[in-house]
C-alpha cells in the first residue's frame, strides 16, 4: 500500500482509538456533515449528516467527528455504513487556519499537510476484505473557511487520486478517481491520549 494511504490508515486508526471515549454529543442544534461525489475507477456519492454516537458500542452508525491535535491542526472523520458489516470512511486532515491548501503529494510546508482520503466498502471489524477499496487525493484543493463558531471547522474540497482495491490478499492499483462538490463542517474536540 503506498505510503500516503498507509499514513491515512494509521491516522484513521489513531483517531478512532483516540475518539472512542463514551462522550455525549455536544447537545447543540448543530449537526456535523461531510458530502461529496466521486467518479472514475469507482463512482458514487458520500453523504453523512450525523453526530458521533454517544457510546463506543454504537460506533458502527453513521457519524462525522472533528478532532483537534493542538497547534491548529484537525481531522474530520466520517463513516457511512453500507451493507454486510461494511462502510465507507472519509478522513479530511488539515489546518484550522482559513485558506486554500494544495493536496499535492510533495512540497507541503505546513506542520500537518492537507490530506483527504478514505475507503469504500471497508470491513467495520478492521480486517481487509475482498473488494475493499482505499483512495487518497494527490491533486486538488482543500479550502478551509472561517467559521462563525469557535471550535468548529468547515470547508470544501475537490481533486483526483489513486484508487486501490484489495483482492487475493494484497492491494493493487484500480485506477484513479475524481472527487467533486466536497464539503464538510464539524465541531472540534481535543484528541484523547491513548492509554
Amino acid at each position: 500500500m503506498p505510503i500516503r494511504i498507509r499514513l491515512l490508515a494509521t491516522v484513521l486508526g489513531a483517531v478512532i482509538l483516540a475518539a472512542c471515549g463514551d462522550q455525549d454529543p455536544s447537545g447543540s442544534e448543530f449537526v456535523p456533515t461531510v458530502h461529496f461525489s466521486y467518479s472514475g475507477a469507482a463512482s458514487g456519492s458520500f453523504g453523512v449528516t450525523a453526530p458521533r454516537p454517544a457510546t463506543v458500542a454504537a460506533r458502527q452508525s453513521a457519524f462525522v467527528e472533528g478532532i483537534t491535535f493542538g497547534g491548529g491542526s484537525f481531522v474530520a472523520l466520517s463513516l457511512m455504513p453500507t451493507t454486510g458489516g461494511r462502510g465507507d470512511w472519509v478522513t479530511v486532515m488539515g489546518t484550522t487556519i482559513p485558506g486554500e491548501y494544495d493536496l499535492a503529494s510533495t512540497g507541503c510546508t505546513q506542520a500537518l499537510c492537507a490530506q483527504i482520503g478514505g475507503s469504500l466498502g471497508q470491513s467495520l471489524d478492521g480486517s481487509p476484505r475482498e473488494g475493499e477499496m482505499g483512495w487518497h487525493l494527490d491533486k486538488g484543493t482543500l479550502t478551509v473557511r472561517r467559521s462563525s463558531v469557535d471550535g468548529r471547522v468547515r470547508g470544501t474540497f475537490s481533486g483526483s487520486g489513486l484508487l486501490l482495491r484489495y483482492a487475493g490478499g494484497s492491494w493493487t492499483t484500480a485506477g484513479r478517481i475524481t472527487v467533486g462538490g466536497g464539503s464538510f463542517e464539524a465541531d472540534l474536540k481535543p484528541a484523547q491520549p491513548s492509554l
